[in-house]
This record gives C-alpha cells, sequence and structure tokens, in this order.
C-alpha cells in the first residue's frame, strides 16, 4: 500500500483480511506492527502474527508467503529463514498453480540480492551451522508430512 502513504488507512484495511486468514495480509499488517507504520510500534504482535501467518500459508499451500516470510526472517533468524524457504520450494514444486508466482518473485532480482543466493546455496548465505542444516530439514519434512501436499 504505497500509492496516498497513509498508513493508518492500509492498516485497517490489511487487519480486516487479515482476520479473513489472508496470510499475505497477515504478513503486511505484521511488517507494520513491527516498523510502527499505521499503528503502534509492537513487535510481539509482528511476531505473533507471523507465526499465524505461516500457519495459514501451510494451511493455504501459499508459497508465495512462505517465500516472503523467509526473506523477512533472513536477517534474524537463519533457522526459520532455511525452514521457510525449504517449504516454499516443496510447495511450489508441488503446486505448480503457484509455480510461476513465485520464480516470478525470485526473478529479476540483483545478483547481489539474498534471494538470488539462495538460489545457489542458502545454507551459506544463512551461515548456519553444521547441527542446524539437518534439525530444520527434519522439522521440513514432518511438516510436510502432516499436510498433504
Amino acid at each position: 500500500y504505497s500509492y496516498a502513504q497513509d498508513y493508518q488507512e492500509a492498516f485497517k484495511w490489511f487487519n480486516k483480511a487479515a482476520a479473513q486468514g489472508l496470510p499475505s495480509a497477515q504478513i503486511e499488517m505484521a511488517l507494520m506492527l513491527r516498523d510502527g507504520r499505521g499503528t503502534t510500534k509492537d513487535v510481539f504482535e509482528a511476531t505473533k502474527l507471523l507465526i499465524k501467518a505461516g500457519e495459514s500459508a501451510l494451511r493455504q499451500g501459499e508459497a508465495e508467503s512462505m517465500a516472503h516470510l523467509a526473506r523477512i526472517y533472513h536477517d534474524d533468524d537463519g533457522v526459520q529463514a532455511y525452514k521457510w524457504f525449504l517449504l516454499a520450494r516443496a510447495y511450489n514444486s508441488f503446486h505448480l498453480k503457484q509455480e510461476l508466482k513465485v520464480e516470478s518473485m525470485l526473478a529479476g532480482m540483483p545478483k547481489d540480492d539474498f534471494r538470488g543466493k539462495w538460489m545457489r546455496d542458502p545454507r551459506v548465505d544463512l551461515k548456519l551451522t553444521p547441527l542446524q542444516i539437518p534439525s530444520v530439514q527434519k522439522l521440513v519434512r514432518e511438516i510436510r508430512e502432516k499436510r498433504i501436499m
């Protein structure tokens, strides 16, 4: 929502869409809460909403929202970022209707953008330890097994 920069109005509409369970709206609302745009800054509520957005994205099979979560977690939580990257990639491969959306979202990014690096080897960019990588991969397998893709 960038046309008029009316963040309070944007927050109101994202709130309505988020209440309906739309992961992309939940993510945008969480970012606004985190940054204090259009509302009082509340990192705790933003974190709760990101978790809820992840649950919604998994339920609905929204690879694009999963990729968005991976980008959000990139700088602060490599384990969460890698988890969401793997899930987005798995759902993207399974749900071909989503494929063009996610691929176009990842395409055309500058080479120094972390998404471009991720396409090569996300573990290096996220600085995950050798112990973290298999634990995240196991978690992703468990999530995928619980949800028939």
